[in-house]
């Protein structure tokens, strides 16, 4: 894990080193273990490395291949390398050292763009290709590690995060309203290539994209040859194929163990981030199991009700006995300032309080621990959200409808039903069913309308409806709760979390790596028949069948879903003197929403805390302080941020 960052001069001059090094620096956070730049002609890079594979120097970055006249910058890891070393050492390669960059850059050299689609692993990248005059930018099939860009002034500025741009680009920190407008109205955030900024896009996860110089190419694109392509595609008629559904908890308890023995594959500490529900559990199960010394194991407690997974989170831990560190995040007073640093490291404002947990436990597990793994991917692939109770009961019922005479189906369809809308969960909100649950969410929604205060100002309303979020393109007959888990994969939810993700660990110098999400086990849920994924009222029913013997009960028999669970409302009125100013002066000022109904919003929740809206409260008051510490004036870091 690491950080990258360049410029390629698009008239084919000579490309200045200082600025990628200006631009380097602004990613110390993500490397603290060396620095280096290189400027192989139109292109200079800069790269900040956090040590993982082959801690020698022979592992420094940019590194290059100067036989094939390459240079590469290298961000996060290819966990089948060893196998693609084997390879390549068999077809005639030698290598100079025991790095999975080593091995990407011989795979290119070997295979040109198609190596990228063999290697099962987590990257953005940046290779130089001298004799083509060729850039290529490339990011992993899920955008685990993030890549962004900006052509200005004849110029491409490319960086893991958009301030290392405007490190050397101030000027590129203009706003882009569809995207604020989207995220201020509906909590839409990393769903497509835009970004906050209007001249900073995205690569999309999945994509290589090469950029070849003409002879004598000019200021602008116009000399500028791009191709682009995808590493990756829905296929679910390849899946079933591929992987035996016959007996498909085995299946999947195969595919993941083995995503995880490859995630093992570290010549650092390798610790777990445990939150006490399914998917860490089962990863902690599966990793202790490969680990021959107690596996270190990062959790996060409250003694709020609702809020509170300790208890499982210790039960897991006896299991497999893990050394446990146990987190008790309480900002008090210092909230603003924490969601200021917070704010500085995503480069946006953020809707899911969330993230502060995940920030505790990564800041937790700093000194013990260099790579953690994590259970993000499981819910989005084996319907693990309430959300997905609706489109999966549809779906099921359309498959009654088809089979009138199934009677076993019908059975299934009353029991899932009974299940899913019956079983009791604890959230914020209270402890009710999912069909409580969502009839208050319903209610909330017929209130708000009712009250009539618009979210956004009619001019971020116009911007945000301009640009529609993108939808996965699945096969016809899709079903339409597979619609919406190929959705949340590629757009409503995995790439938001993997934001997270990244920026909370690489804040504290760790690199996160989620087995879920190794193209094996995605490959094989999508392609799994829905109806496997529900049993009654038990969410992700093929994964409790295959990890039943990694799980103890207590974790086995969850059927509530919390994730990250965070007290937001009792913390902003623990720091409401200064949330108040900031949301009713500050930001109610900007004009973004509209000063009536950011005031009318706080007086609700202050009122009566359990009935307000403390989640959009979070939002508002994080875009406050990201507006400000990014766009009012030059981006600078917290005096306090870590790093």
């Amino acid at each position: 894990m690491c950080g990258i960052a360049g410029v390629l001069r698009l008239d084919g001059a000579p490309a200045d080193e200082a600025v990628a090094a200006r631009m380097g620096a602004a990613l110390a956070h993500r490397g603290p273990d060396g620095a280096g730049t290189a400027a192989p002609g139109p292109v200079a890079l800069a790269h900040r490395r956090l040590a993982i594979l082959d801690l020698s120097p022979r592992g420094a970055q940019p590194m290059a291949l100067p036989e094939a006249g390459l240079t590469l910058v290298h961000n996060g890891e290819v966990y089948d390398y060893l196998e693609h070393r084997a390879a390549l050492e068999a077809a005639g390669e030698r290598f100079a050292s025991d790095t999975d960059t080593e091995v990407v850059l011989r795979a290119y050299a070997r295979w040109g763009l198609d190596a990228f689609a063999r290697l099962d692993g987590m990257w953005a990248l940046a290779l130089w290709d001298a004799p083509r005059r060729r850039l290529v930018l490339a990011r992993d099939r899920f955008g685990e590690k993030p890549l962004y860009w900006a052509e200005l002034d004849g110029a491409l500025y490319f960086a893991s995060e958009p301030k290392a741009i405007l490190a050397v680009r101030p000027d590129a920190r203009d706003l882009d309203p569809a995207t604020l407008g989207r995220f201020l109205a509906h909590g839409q955030q990393d769903e497509g290539e835009a970004t906050f900024f209007r001249a900073i896009r995205q690569l999309a996860p999945g994509r290589v994209l090469a950029l070849e110089l003409a002879p004598g190419a000019g200021p602008g694109s116009g000399g500028l040859r791009r191709e682009e392509r995808a590493i990756w595609r829905h296929d679910p008629e390849g899946a079933r194929a591929r992987f035996d559904y016959a007996r498909p908890a085995e299946a999947l308890r195969e595919v993941l163990d083995r995503a995880v023995a490859r995630r093992l594959r570290s010549d650092v500490p390798v610790g777990t981030c445990l939150s006490g529900g399914l998917d860490s559990s089962t990863i902690v199960g599966l990793a202790a199991r490969r680990t021959p010394r107690a596996m270190h194991a990062f959790t996060a407690v409250y003694d709020d009700p609702g809020h509170d997974e300790r208890r499982y989170a210790r039960d897991v831990a006896a299991r497999w006995g893990c050394v446990v560190h146990e987190v008790r995040p309480a900002p008090g007073r210092d909230l603003v300032g924490l969601l200021d640093r917070i704010g500085w490291f995503h480069d946006e404002p953020c809707a899911r309080p969330g993230l502060v947990t995940q920030w505790h436990v990564m800041e937790a597990a700093r000194g013990h621990v260099t790579v953690l793994l994590d259970g993000q991917g499981g819910d989005e692939l084996l319907c693990g959200y309430s959300a997905h109770a609706l489109p999966y009961l549809r779906s099921l019922a359309a498959r009654a409808w088809a089979h009138p005479r199934d009677d076993a189906l019908r059975l299934k369809l009353l029991r899932d039903a009974a299940g899913l809308l019956g079983a009791r969960s604890t959230s914020v909100a209270g402890d009710r069913t999912l069909a409580g649950h969502l009839a208050r969410a319903a209610l909330g929604r017929v209130r708000r309308a009712g009250a009539r205060d618009p979210l956004v100002s009619p001019a971020l309303a116009r911007a945000a409806g301009e640009g529609g979020v993108p939808t996965s393109s699945a096969p016809p007959g899709t079903t339409p709760i597979d619609r919406v888990l190929l959705d949340d994969l590629l757009h409503r939810s995995i790439p938001a979390l993997l934001h997270h993700e990244d920026r909370a660990s690489m804040a504290f110098g760790l690199e996160a790596r989620v087995p879920f999400l190794a193209p094996e086990v995605v490959d094989f849920c999508l392609g799994l028949d829905f109806a496997e994924k529900v049993d009654g009222a038990r969410t992700k029913a093929v994964l409790r069948r295959a990890a039943h013997d990694l799980l103890p009960p207590s974790v086995a028999a969850r059927t509530d879903k919390l994730g990250y669970p965070t007290p937001i409302g009792r913390w902003l009125l623990e720091a409401r003197a200064e949330v108040k100013e900031r949301l009713l002066f500050d930001f109610a000022e900007r004009g973004h929403v509209p000063a009536r109904t950011v005031e009318r919003t706080w007086a609700r929740f202050e009122a009566d805390p359990a009935r307000g809206e403390p989640w959009l409260l979070y939002r508002w008051l994080t875009t406050e302080l990201w507006l400000a510490r990014m766009v009012d004036r030059p981006p600078a870091p917290p005096a306090s941020a870590p790093g």
